[in-house]
């Protein structure tokens, strides 16, 4: 079991301060403006992106240490976010948003089948789910840039398929590239993103 709290306890931010990739490239997706929630927010760095781009965040994570560390960098940034310290599958909010978003949220499957329901109740009608993971091909290639060590903490294209059958599937992809997210993530990975829209 990860302590989260040492992972990012420390000055450096862990998986680097820019914003994660597939999150910058489709967050435009999203209603503009609208109400975003990041699941796992970890150290902020995609939370205080999108409450640069005019969007409204709240974002949680269960780890306190990345929670301060998250609340000093938007401070410094200028940028209102509102952070929860709190386990995401098991938090109630208060409302619903127009785009759900996590990267690299790993779990086993009966966590992650929760995560999936959570997406689903979380999200208004409409409502836009961007999601990346490592792919299991991450062990196989022996990639060395991060995620579990374990093949069963990571989804399939097959598993995200059958679970987001009930909305539009806009993208499911796998995709090889180079990360270079803070010390955390760093190298060649292979990855899974997933775009989906509530109906």
């Amino acid at each position: 079991m990860i302590d989260w709290n040492e992972v990012y306890r420390g000055d450096e931010f862990f998986y680097g301060k820019e914003p994660n990739e597939f999150i910058k490239r489709y967050c435009n997706l999203i209603l503009q403006g609208g109400k975003v929630l990041e699941l796992a927010c970890g150290e902020g760095r995609n939370a205080v992106f999108l409450a640069q781009q005019g969007f409204c965040v709240d974002a949680i994570d269960s780890s306190e240490v990345a929670i301060e560390k998250a609340k000093s960098w938007a401070k410094e940034k200028g940028s209102k976010v509102n952070f929860i310290n709190a386990d995401a599958l098991s938090w109630s909010p208060l409302y619903h948003y127009d785009g759900v978003i996590t990267t690299f949220f790993h779990a086993p499957l009966e966590k992650r089948v929760l995560l999936y329901k959570k997406i689903k109740e979380l999200l208004k009608p409409k409502g836009i789910f961007l999601g990346e993971w490592f792919s299991p091909l991450q062990r196989l290639h022996r990639f060395t840039s991060g995620g579990p060590p374990f093949y069963e903490y990571m989804p399939t294209v097959e598993e995200l398929q059958n679970h987001f059958q009930d909305g539009e599937i806009i993208l499911l992809e796998t995709e090889e590239r180079v990360l270079q997210e803070g010390p955390g993530h760093r190298g060649p990975a292979s990855l899974i993103h997933l775009i989906w829209r509530k109906r």
